[in-house]
């Protein structure tokens, strides 16, 4: 791809190219060691026409304008000046855009001004071939001029392309041309006439990364109580000469050098008070990253999870918090309004093309009357609004964009200046502590409100304590009453198995009197719960009942099985009829009476 070449013009107007210019002479360097073009020229200009300007141009050939991505100028003070693209012209059917810089003085008749341009380019370096293997070295094309695009009538200029490597497969040649190492110089050329186009290739090997992020998404967001956090979503690619063949891991892990043109690692510096700092993609957490301590902040290596090579992509986010008093300042001479300075877009070197870049600053809910304050221009600017915890109205976002961005002329502070009241940080404590109140007003609420439906609960007696412990006593006893009728019926289990009448009748007799003793007992328990409690009684009369009903039919079941099996005084068929009835009658007995017993308790 051949690029344009800028070229500095006076004019009277915008519309009109003041012609009384002569370039005196031009020093062009072009610096092809990464993946962009750097031009730096050194320019002196002679007015010697009549008339004084107060301005100058810089004109790009149409067709590689969109290439363009940075252009700044300064004067011989290094002051830097002003650069506003203004229109489109054409000569001899060349189209160049015209870049208009202020100079910071008029420039008088037979004036001279010296001045410094450096432009930025990307996407001028072609790989060629397109397709390379594993293990080769890649090459690149980059087209130009030998001599600056220009009207004016230039007396001497010097071209000195400085190449990535030594390795150069041809070029073109305009004499004298001199070729040393990885410098090619072109010139010196005297007397070039004015819209001179003479075609300049050059075919040279470059392995350094080319790594375009086609869109980075950077996020500040501001809390006034101390911080500024820091994210940063990438979706990148490999724009060097694509992968032929598939690729293999083996070969790569035993000889990682073997693959010239990938790009293992992504270097990037960060702020040396950066803290908390993370990378991560969809899958999660990327733990093949270092830090190290450099002169200018902290270098953060970003090792992707697999190594880039051409055609590939990727895509991951990493952030970091800042302490926010670094960054933000109060303005002195308004009350109530700050400024954020921040860097436009990180730090890589000249390693990275970011084709589009989307800034987003999150400002405290409450900020106002929000102000961007770049030293270049932008694509497009907007706004919208951010919700969070606590958030009632929302915070607002304050957009900006920009396409075609580069390290190496955007890595520049810009600010933000926004109006915040300090009262508005009580904002969020209120709610927390409004929420928090509510809630403890809703459970004392809640505790004290009876929500059942139906008959209100009854009061507790005055004698509520005598009767529990009156009731606990009657059902202790009800207990000790179940285990001797199951003793009862365990010794007739004995008696069916060893024959043994008299031990049986020995045990009975014991254990009736047992029965009979606690019968008494509950009786005189019976007597303290009428004077206490009507309701109460009422159930130990009806487990009373139960009990009687209980004796009556173990009685039954065991005297048919005495006749049947050890007295032998009943018929099978008479027993068989009767054992069902009498043995059902003892299992409801029994339910009835352990029920009725249990009840006393839950009833307190």
């Amino acid at each position: 791809m051949r690029i344009v070449f800028f070229v500095l013009l006076l004019a009277l107007s915008s519309s009109a190219i003041y012609n009384g210019i002569t370039i005196q002479n031009v020093e062009r360097k072009i610096d092809l060691t990464s993946q962009l073009a750097s031009h730096t020229l050194a320019l002196s200009f002679l007015n010697s026409g009549k008339e004084t300007t107060n301005h100058v141009y810089l004109t790009i050939q149409k067709p590689f304008d969109a290439h363009l991505s940075f252009i700044g100028v300064t004067d011989q003070t290094g002051a830097s000046l002003k650069v506003a693209r203004e229109s489109v012209e054409s000569v001899n059917g060349e189209s160049y855009t015209l870049y208009r810089v202020d100079l910071a003085k008029s420039l008088a008749p037979q004036d001279t001004a010296d001045l410094n341009a450096r432009l930025v380019f990307t996407h001028t370096q072609t790989p060629f071939p397109a397709a390379i293997a594993q293990n080769e070295k890649q090459y690149v094309r980059y087209s130009d001029n030998h001599v600056i695009f220009t009207p004016y009538n230039t007396k001497t200029q010097n071209t000195i392309v400085k190449l990535a490597s030594t390795s150069v497969e041809s070029k073109s040649d305009f004499p004298p041309t001199n070729s040393k190492g990885d410098t090619i110089t072109y010139g010196p050329y005297a007397d070039i006439a004015p819209f001179t186009v003479s075609p300049l290739s050059i075919h040279f090997e470059n392995n350094k990364p080319f790594i375009t992020v086609t869109n980075l998404v950077r996020e500040f967001e501001i809390s006034h109580w101390g911080n500024l956090a820091v994210e940063e979503s990438y979706q990148l690619q490999h724009d060097g000469a694509q992968l032929k063949g598939a690729f293999s891991r083996y070969h790569y892990q035993r000889n990682p050098t073997g693959a010239p043109s990938h790009v293992p690692v992504l270097s990037q510096t960060v702020p040396v008070d950066a803290s908390d700092i993370y990378y991560r993609d969809e899958i999660g957490n990327i733990s093949t990253s270092h830090l190290t301590g450099v002169s200018d902040g902290i270098r953060l290596d970003l090792i992707p999870r697999y190594p880039l090579f051409g055609g590939w992509k990727a895509a991951f986010y990493m952030g970091y918090n800042l302490p926010l008093s670094n960054y933000l300042f109060k303005d002195s001479t308004t009350s109530g309004v700050y400024w954020l300075n921040a860097t436009f877009v990180p730090n890589f070197g000249d390693a990275v093309v970011f084709d589009n870049v989307v800034i987003r600053i999150i400002f405290p809910e409450g900020a106002s009357n929000i102000q961007v304050h770049t030293p270049f221009s932008v694509d497009s600017e907007s706004d919208s609004v951010h919700y969070t915890y606590l958030d009632t109205k929302g915070r607002p976002v304050k957009i900006i964009e920009k396409k075609n961005v580069v390290s190496l002329g955007h890595h520049q502070y810009f600010q933000f200046s926004y109006s915040f009241s300090q009262t508005s940080m009580l904002r969020e404590p209120l709610l927390l502590v409004a929420a928090f109140l509510s809630f403890f007003v809703f459970v004392m609420l809640y505790v004290r409100i009876e929500f059942n439906v139906g008959a209100p609960v009854k009061r507790r007696s005055p004698n509520a304590d005598k009767v529990a412990d009156v009731l606990f006593r009657i059902k202790d006893i009800a207990d000790q009453r179940a285990e001797l009728h199951a003793s009862l019926d365990s010794s007739l289990a004995k008696l069916l198995k060893n024959k043994n009448i008299n031990q049986y009748n020995t045990d009975r007799k014991q254990i009736e009197t047992s029965l009979s003793n606690l019968k008494k007992e509950i009786l005189k328990s019976l007597n303290e719960v009428e004077t206490l409690d009507p309701e109460s009684a009422k159930l130990v009369r009806e487990l009373e009942r139960k009990e009687e009903r209980k004796s009556i039919s173990q009685t039954q079941v065991h005297d048919l099985e005495i006749n049947y099996r050890i007295k032998k005084t009943i018929l099978p068929g008479t027993y068989e009829e009767s054992k069902e009835n009498v043995a059902k009658a003892y299992s409801v007995a029994d339910e009835e009476a352990e029920s009725v017993a249990n009840e006393l308790v839950d009833s307190l």
